[in-house]
């Protein structure tokens, strides 16, 4: 156990992919979907070596950088949040694993402002994310994964199966690499595609993805179960899915 230190629907698919999957792979005369889906799946694996190895390597003031995307993040909020309810918003954070980028200098401040925070809960594999509250002094232990994460017993009016989870309006999501059109690679395992999926079934959300500028792509591999970011934040730049990059 630890102690935390302190509306407008997106669509599903990548935006620019007439067909999701093939036309972001480029794979001509695919014979079916299970083929394409086979070299989505060997493309997103070669990727993710690249991408960790380079985030890895970034020679960078990681701190800073933490800082700068917090100061981003704050000043691109009303335009995140526009069209979604003005009152009681509600942002699911994440908690930092390896060499991410820190959230948490952003977690401090938004909370400070009165936004309501929550951190992500893995229940099991191959089920969505749920998302309890938390607040500087919330405490954490491990959930199935291992990731430090709100305890139910430790939560007022959590009583119940889901250990009172709460819907949030805007979700960062963590990433190895991204691209403008909003494309993600994630680890792997699915847990945010599955999460953004449901939640855009009961709601507008706001899908905000985090990470180091140097983690952009032109082009991340994906396929028709991918979800999309509406939004991408990095210590350089906020900017909506979509638009092009500044040459």
């Amino acid at each position: 156990m630890t102690a935390a230190p302190s509306r407008t629907p997106a669509p599903a698919a990548i935006p620019g992919t007439a067909s999701p999957g093939v036309a972001s792979l480029d794979v001509p005369g695919a014979a079916n979907a299970a083929a394409v889906e086979e070299v989505a799946r060997a493309a997103k694996k070669a990727v993710r070596v690249s991408a960790r190895r380079v985030r890895a390597a970034l020679d960078l003031d990681r701190a800073a950088a933490a800082k700068a995307m917090a100061d981003n993040f704050l000043t691109a909020l009303p335009k995140i949040t526009d069209g979604l309810a003005p009152v009681g918003l509600t942002i699911a954070f994440y908690w930092p694993m390896g060499d991410e980028i820190d959230p948490r200098p952003l977690m401090h401040r938004a909370v400070a402002t009165g936004v309501k925070g929550a951190l992500p809960v893995c229940q099991a594999k191959g089920q969505p994310l749920l998302f309890r509250r938390w607040r500087p002094g919330t405490l954490l232990a491990p959930d199935s994964m291992g990731v430090p994460a709100p305890m139910a017993e430790a939560l007022p009016g959590a009583e119940g199966p889901d250990g009172g989870a709460i819907v949030p309006d805007v979700v960062l999501v963590p990433l190895l690499a991204f691209d403008r059109r909003g494309a993600r690679l994630g680890y792997g395992a699915g847990f945010y595609d599955r999460t953004l999926a449901a939640l855009r079934r009961q709601r507008a959300i706001q899908a905000v993805g985090i990470a180091f500028a140097d983690q952009e792509l032109d082009k991340v591999p994906c396929d028709a179960h991918d979800q999309g970011l509406d939004w991408i934040v990095t210590e350089r730049y906020a900017v909506r899915a979509g638009q092009r990059r500044k040459r």
